[in-house]
């Protein structure tokens, strides 16, 4: 899978309670997509890891994806904000796809919650998945 310049963003742990984040986009957005397609997300849990691989509609090609992540105690709180990246853009429906890593984690169950956010005049928020996950 290629990617796309500023496409990926990864944030280093400061110390060793804070998880360790991986987040890379697909090269280029889909194809335009028809209004009922939705966005969507699914997360597994590992070896000290919550992998959440998903898709975001977006309402033009002219976006760029970043992460955003909250822990508390055993509830990560995971945001891709979706950012334009022009001040004008054909309004083309597209989907963009994902894959979010949140690391050193100790074993445990976790309760993700997953939202899509799109700035923009205004903001808009989406919950596209809400489970808890067994990390080993």
């Amino acid at each position: 899978m290629a990617l796309s310049s500023g496409a990926l963003a990864c944030s280093d742990a400061t110390s060793p309670s804070d998880p360790d984040v991986r987040f890379v986009v697909e090269s280029q957005p889909s194809s335009p997509l028809a209004s009922a397609s939705n966005s969507t997300a699914s997360a597994a849990g590992g070896p000290g890891v919550v992998v959440v691989i998903g898709r975001a509609v977006l309402p033009s090609p002219c976006y760029t994806l970043s992460p955003r992540v909250q822990r508390t105690g055993q509830t990560l709180d995971l945001t891709v904000v979706a950012q334009s990246t022009v001040a004008s853009c054909f309004a083309v429906v597209t989907s963009q796809g994902y894959t979010l890593r949140v690391g050193s984690l100790a074993a445990g169950t976790y309760h993700v919650r997953m939202t899509h956010e799109i700035e923009g005049p205004i903001t808009l928020q989406e919950l596209v998945l809400e489970m808890d996950v067994r990390v080993d």
